[in-house]
């Protein structure tokens, strides 16, 4: 499969935008009274559902988890008031498939004929979340470790001065 082809006419941006959209490697959607007005494909990947399922009627806090509805739902409220003129967060989503997913969004507001709408990109961060929780773990089984009464470690610097030690090496001094 080669590369997506863009349109190339110049009169007519507008093409060109959709082609971006529908190719780029975040979900996008474009929410309009908590309904789903448009989701690209990426988006459709990320939640595991259809474009015609997600457009079927869909709103975006279906798609969240229920402990972090009401965080989302704020900052939709928000970013619709004027209190924010853009929004960054993560939460907790809900795939077709049941599985709870880390979503990063990043959303704003954009005017739609007479009414607000919200414009959001996704990325699914599941992967970076888990790296991240697995190494605070790591660090924490690490710091238990040195701390163990059995033996006095202590790390000595370029300069020659103690950069760490533990209790047991305090306790030998």
């Amino acid at each position: 499969m080669g590369a997506p082809m863009v349109p190339t006419d110049r009169r007519r941006p507008d093409s060109q935008f959709q082609a971006l959209v529908e190719h780029a490697q975040v979900g996008m959607a474009l929410i309009q009274e908590d309904r789903l007005l448009y989701v690209n494909p990426k988006y459709c990947e990320i939640f595991g559902y259809s474009r015609n399922e997600l457009l079927a009627g869909m709103t975006q806090l279906e798609l969240v988890a229920g402990s972090d509805r009401g965080f989302v739902a704020s900052n939709m409220a928000k970013l619709l008031g004027g209190a924010l003129s853009g929004a960054a967060f993560v939460f907790r989503g809900v795939r077709k498939d049941g599985a709870t997913i880390d979503v990063e969004a990043h959303g704003a507001v954009m005017k739609i004929g007479d009414g607000l709408a919200h414009i959001v990109s996704l990325m699914d961060v599941s992967d970076r979340q888990r790296a991240a929780e697995q190494t605070r773990e790591d660090a924490a089984q690490i710091r238990a470790l040195l701390e163990q009464p059995v033996a006095a470690i202590f790390v000595i610097k370029d300069d020659m001065t103690i950069g760490y030690e533990n209790r047991r090496f305090i306790e030998l001094l």
